[in-house]
């Protein structure tokens, strides 16, 4: 994937009514113990819903799919 199709595919998922089960915003990091629980469960709700892939999105907000600036951890 170019970084070109990667910034399409993110504009077409922030222009989704709504999170869904194959689909999760973050605004900021979360612990990596619950990233994985994220990742296996968006996995698991995408091969129910006959998706072939599952997303996790960083430095999007929830409710209104606006980008927010992340911070990088400096641990």
């Amino acid at each position: 994937m170019t970084i070109e199709e990667l910034r399409i595919l993110i504009e077409e998922l922030r222009a989704l009514p709504k999170e869904n089960e194959w689909t999760e915003f973050k605004e900021n990091y979360y612990e990596p113990q619950l990233i994985g629980e994220y990742l296996s469960a968006l996995a698991n709700s995408a091969c129910l819903e006959n998706r072939e892939y599952a997303y996790l999105v960083f430095g999007i907000e929830k409710r209104t799919h606006n980008k927010r600036c992340n911070k990088k951890r400096s641990d």
